[in-house]
C-alpha cells in the first residue's frame, strides 16, 4: 500500500491489540513482584485506551514513515523495524528525562518496556505493508 496514513492506522490498531495484551500482563506482574503499586484497570479499558490511542499515533507515525521512507536502509519489515527501534529511541531518552527530573522511575520502567512492546509490532507490520 502507498498510504502512509492508512498503513499507519493498520500498523496502529495491531499495535494496540498486542499492547494491550502486554499491557495487561506486565501491570498485573510488576504488581505482584512489587515494582510498584498498581490499582487493577479493567481488561477492557485497557484494550480499547491502547487500540484508540496507537490508532491516533500509529497514523502520525505513518505518514513520518512515509516521508522518511527512502533514508531508511533495508528493505520490507526490517525497514520498519529500524524506523520502529529509532522511535522507541527517542521513548527511552524522553523516560529517562521522566526519571530523573521528575523522580517518577516506575512511570518510566512502564514506558519504556510498554513502548517497546507497542512499536515493534507496529512497526514490522509497517515495514511490511508500506510501499513506496
Amino acid at each position: 500500500m502507498k498510504n502512509g496514513y492508512f498503513v499507519g492506522m493498520l500498523a496502529g490498531s495491531t499495535a494496540g491489540f498486542v499492547g494491550g495484551i502486554v499491557g495487561t500482563v506486565f501491570g498485573y506482574t510488576s504488581a505482584f513482584i512489587g515494582l510498584w503499586d498498581f490499582v487493577p484497570t479493567p481488561v477492557e479499558i485497557v484494550f480499547a485506551t491502547m487500540i484508540v490511542l496507537t490508532v491516533i499515533i500509529g497514523t502520525i507515525l505513518g505518514a513520518i514513515y512515509s516521508k522518511l521512507y527512502s533514508s531508511i536502509p533495508s528493505k520490507g519489515a526490517m525497514k520498519g523495524l529500524y524506523f520502529g527501534l529509532i522511535v522507541w529511541l527517542i521513548v527511552v531518552m524522553s523516560s529517562s528525562y521522566i526519571a530523573l527530573l521528575d523522580r517518577e522511575i516506575p512511570l518510566a520502567i512502564g514506558q519504556i518496556f510498554g513502548s517497546f512492546f507497542l512499536l515493534i509490532p507496529y512497526s514490522l507490520v509497517l515495514g511490511y505493508l508500506y510501499r513506496k
